[in-house]
């Protein structure tokens, strides 16, 4: 009788250590009571648990780096925002900086051909600089605004010569 059970018990101890993790999954498949007994006998129930342990914390790191991208993503567009609105106040002054000039030209009438090519010069150098690009680098708009700054410069100087 001993002999007996014990050739019924060798086997299902043997298919015990042989089941897998992923054969304990009870979303593949509905396990049987053997299925399961193999399962904690041959450890895959707690070598299933410690690998969707480890899934969780890798996913929860994922999702911390990820918020930590979004709120430097949120830091950058803000700073390009202040940027841009620095860019437009800039302009703005050169632009009524421009008017003042041409003004003050017009009472003195003395508006040359000259100062008006160069007028016109300023004019584009800054409408060009206000066309730019949104996603254009920042050192090209600080390029840009010195160009501006340079015409009315030199339209500041002609006019002050003549």
């Amino acid at each position: 009788m001993k002999k007996i059970i014990l050739m019924c018990a060798v086997p299902l101890v043997l298919t015990a250590c042989t089941m897998t993790p992923e054969e304990c999954d009870p979303k593949i498949t509905d396990p049987g009571m053997l299925d399961k007994l193999g399962c904690v006998v041959s450890g895959s129930y707690s070598q299933r648990s410690e690998q969707k342990k480890q899934e969780i914390h890798d996913l929860a790191q994922e999702q911390h780096e990820l918020s930590e991208s979004v709120i430097a993503l949120g830091q950058k567009r803000a700073e390009l925002i202040n940027n841009r609105e620095a860019k437009l106040k800039e302009l703005d002054a050169l632009s009524n900086k421009l008017d003042e000039v041409e003004a003050s030209l017009k009472q003195k009438q003395a508006l040359s051909k000259t100062l008006e090519e160069k007028i016109a010069k300023v004019r584009a150098s800054k409408e060009k600089a206000a066309s730019t690009p949104d996603d254009a680098s920042i050192m090209q708009k600080k390029a840009e605004l010195v160009q501006v700054q340079n015409d009315l410069d030199d339209l500041i100087e002609a006019a002050a010569g003549e």
